[in-house]
């Protein structure tokens, strides 16, 4: 049996404008225990941050997540996945492009 990215994905997806706040983007992940949010421009999925995101662009760096918005450090291109892609596909496309979540449209 082959498996596809419809069998395992995740059906709750959480998003956050681009210019809001790192400090709101970390309550909203607390919130919905959650290690992403798909961050939206102009209402359309440009990227996506992640705890790591916050972890390596803002805290150790000593920014302050209040003044530092959510588009200064997420991570784009977001990389797509269709539901009907295999889980071999989608481990391809993750291992060639260093990420590891993949949003599924």
């Amino acid at each position: 049996m082959v498996y596809t990215v419809k069998d395992f994905m995740t059906k709750n997806i959480y998003t956050i404008d681009c210019n809001a706040t790192v400090a709101e983007a970390s309550k909203i992940m607390l919130e919905k225990n959650v290690g992403y949010l798909i961050v939206l421009e102009g209402g359309k999925p440009a990227g996506m941050v992640s705890e790591r995101d916050i972890v390596f662009k803002v805290v150790a760096l000593e920014k302050d997540p209040s003044n530092v918005k959510v588009g200064e450090i997420m991570s784009k291109p977001l990389i797509t996945i269709d539901p009907d892609a295999t889980i071999s596909e989608a481990i391809d496309i993750m291992v060639k492009n260093g990420i590891r979540r993949i949003p599924v449209v």
